[in-house]
């Protein structure tokens, strides 16, 4: 009975010491996020030129990257902190596209296309046009651990050639911004990428006094301070005119001239509209010109500069090419003719606008500019050819003593004949 006592015992013990482990709560297992990708995000790349010129054909080198490592911002008591993603156990590259620009790109001189960020932020002044592309950047293959502030750098590499950089926005040539990426927790522990802001300067954010959230803006969909939408950039350009002046009292002010312009520094693509408002598209041939078919065209390329294209004109008239860049150099040459010719006139180019003394007052321009150089200024070329000689005025004088001379000899060949006669007669 008593070994029967035990054994109850013993088997009462172990469903106790059973129960007694049920009853221990279970620890829980360490909680950890599933890393989130990112998606894509844009910002706008406007190309501004004068509204005769025609979009160059030109593709801006962009790059992005992990802010350097220990660069990231730490909170503090009224900051939030931002991530330097090397630092911060993010994993991928995130990618970013290149805008082309080329000469048929549309050109708007309103702010119809702008985006709603840079309504205001975009400058048009009088006579410029400009030409817009959008920049994707993608961060489907970036992987980030945690909600946070993850901070990359957009570099825009310095295009070769008349380009001015960043011309608004910043005030200056800055060729950076600064790309945050907002992630966070939607709630039920899933990560979420919510926002892309692009900064221009590599700032802190602001924190809530309340909540130590971001507060870099006072509500919800309210525009950060130092956001930027955009990069800018001008091309800069500049007309090459040239002209012909006639001569002399042996010239021929209808005769048509040939001129050879030839450009270096050019894209080949480009185009350029010429100016023949003062010139014919196609001259007709005339006892004077040597020259038996003529064309000057409408527009040329670049590739066709760099060759030398052909131009003809005659005394009073001129052409200009419009829209070239500031770095390029030109080269103009007249043809070879029987006159004597100098490299400069003074047919005038642009007549004086305004009253002199005022602040706008432009003299009139002159075609005096070296037949070559660069393309830094607006340039007017003129050639004068002249052909000038000695007219005999004394014909009758120089006549008269031959015409003389005959004549007395006559009237003494009618005397002697004459005598002769009569003495015949008194014979």
């Amino acid at each position: 009975m008593k070994k029967r006592f035990s054994k109850l015992m013993a088997i009462a013990m172990v469903f106790a010491l059973i129960f007694a482990i049920a009853a221990i709560p279970a620890s829980a297992a360490p909680y950890s996020y599933t890393a989130v990708a990112g998606g894509t995000t844009t910002f706008s790349k406007y190309l501004i030129v004068d509204s005769d010129t025609h979009i160059p054909n030109v593709t801006f080198d962009f790059d992005i990257a992990s802010i350097p490592t220990g660069t990231g911002k730490a909170a503090t008591e009224n900051t939030v902190a931002v991530y330097a993603p090397v630092d911060a156990g993010v994993t991928g590259t995130p990618t970013i596209s290149d805008p082309v620009f080329t000469s048929d790109t549309t050109t708007t001189p309103t702010y119809s296309t702008i985006q709603n960020d840079d309504t205001g932020k975009l400058t048009l002044d009088t006579g410029k046009h400009y030409a817009a592309k959008t920049v994707t950047v993608d961060f489907s293959n970036v992987n980030f651990p945690e909600p946070g502030i993850y901070r990359y750098v957009v570099t825009e590499a310095a295009a070769a050639g008349a380009y001015r950089h960043d011309t608004q926005n910043t005030g200056g040539t800055q060729l950076t911004r600064y790309l945050d990426v907002y992630v966070t927790d939607d709630g039920t522990g899933t990560l979420a990428v919510s926002s892309y802001v692009l900064h221009k300067e590599n700032g802190t954010v602001t924190a809530n006094a309340t909540t130590s959230g971001s507060a870099d803006v006072a509500a919800a969909g309210d525009p950060v301070n130092d956001k930027s939408a955009s990069y800018v950039n001008e091309y800069e350009t500049k007309d090459l005119a040239f002209s012909k002046k006639v001569t002399g009292n042996q010239a021929s002010r209808d005769k048509y001239f040939k001129y050879t312009v030839t450009f270096t520094g050019l894209n080949p693509l480009d185009t350029f509209t010429v100016d023949l408002a003062n010139a014919e598209a196609a001259p007709t041939k005339n006892d004077a010109t040597k020259y038996t078919t003529m064309t000057n065209p409408a527009s040329v390329t670049g590739s066709d500069l760099a060759s030398g294209v052909d131009f003809y004109i005659q005394h009073g008239q001129s052409i200009k090419i419009l829209g070239l860049p500031t770095t390029a150099t030109y080269t103009v040459v007249e043809d070879e003719e029987d006159y004597t010719k100098a490299e400069d006139n003074d047919l005038v180019a642009v007549p004086a606008q305004g009253n002199s003394g005022d602040n706008d007052y432009v003299a009139a321009k002159t075609y005096s500019d070296d037949y070559t150089g660069t393309m830094n200024a607006d340039k007017y070329v003129g050639y004068t050819n002249t052909r000038d000689g000695i007219i005999p005025t004394g014909v009758l004088l120089t006549v008269a003593p031959f015409a003389i001379g005959l004549l007395l000899f006559g009237a003494l060949a009618v005397f002697f004949v004459a005598k002769k006669k009569r003495r015949a007669e008194e014979e």
